[in-house]
């Protein structure tokens, strides 16, 4: 899943938590959260690691 697909998805509410986790998740601030949703340049590990929060949200979400 591409990333910046899942987040244009998501309502405002779904998307402020999930910018939440990311940055808490990855170690970085916003402004850099939001240059690389915009350029898609993910490192290997911050792709894996919000590709795990979107699974986890998903699963969140069926339950």
């Amino acid at each position: 899943m591409v990333i910046s697909d899942y987040y244009s998805s998501l309502e405002i509410k779904q998307k402020s938590e999930f910018i939440k986790k990311v940055i808490e998740t990855c170690g970085f601030s916003y402004p850099t959260f939001m240059t690389k949703m915009r350029k898609g340049s993910w490192s290997k590990l911050e792709r894996e690691a919000i590709e795990r929060i979107i699974k986890e949200d998903k699963h969140a979400d069926t339950d």
